[in-house]
């Protein structure tokens, strides 16, 4: 019985131990991203445009070194959205959308990762545009023909490659995306990109926690 009683103890202890470890080595996402509402609609009043930030799975708990790594790329990625995904209202409204825009930001754990997915319901990113810029830079006409839509948006992440004529201070601020994946390898994460013409583009976000899975076991 005392034999018992004292792994009761112990294991009531490591409990209180993982859960203290918890609070300290995560936070939640809503740390970083509830900040980008407000600047959100700092863009939209200075820029004219109406868009919403939703956000899901803003509790989802992730390292907190993890999570301050994290703050620029997204930023980044939001003000790409805003800047080159999302139309004016006028283009918005000829193409039978809505005026407001919407960039989404999701989050979930699968396994011993963590999935984030930002998504603008905008234009979507032109592969035809990627063909000329990477004909441009040099790339094999050929193999650009060969390439499959995933093949080309991957070369959005190489450094110097960019589909716009001009680097604005909203966006781009002469920053490409090759950061943004620099950035996230880093902290052990990688990012991939996905579009749709006229219905928009989710990046995923990919980062694996191999404390969040020891812990969990």
């Amino acid at each position: 019985e005392d034999t018992d009683q004292v792994n009761r103890l112990l294991n009531k202890t490591a409990q209180n131990l993982q859960k203290s470890l918890t609070q300290v080595r995560m936070r939640p996402l809503s740390d970083i991203v509830d900040r980008f509402k407000r600047a959100l609609h700092d863009l939209s009043v200075e820029y004219g445009k109406n868009v919403q930030l939703n956000i899901e799975g803003g509790n989802t708990l992730i390292e907190r070194s993890i999570l301050e790594a994290l703050n620029d790329p997204l930023m980044h990625l939001l003000r790409n959205a805003f800047d080159h995904g999302i139309e004016d209202p006028a283009t918005r409204r000829s193409q039978g959308k809505p005026e407001q825009g919407l960039i989404e930001i999701k989050a979930t754990h699968r396994s011993n990762r963590t999935i984030i997915t930002m998504r603008d319901d905008g234009r979507g990113i032109s592969l035809e545009k990627i063909r000329t810029r990477a004909l441009a830079m040099g790339l094999d006409a050929s193999l650009l023909a060969q390439a499959s839509d995933e093949e080309l948006l991957s070369l959005i992440f190489e450094p110097g490659f960019s589909t716009t004529d001009q680097v604005t201070t909203l966006s781009g601020r002469g920053v490409g995306m090759d950061v943004v994946r620099s950035n996230l390898k880093q902290v052990r994460g990688d990012v991939k990109v996905h579009t749709v013409h006229v219905k928009g583009t989710p990046f995923d976000l990919s980062l694996r926690s191999e404390e969040r899975r020891v812990w969990k076991e």
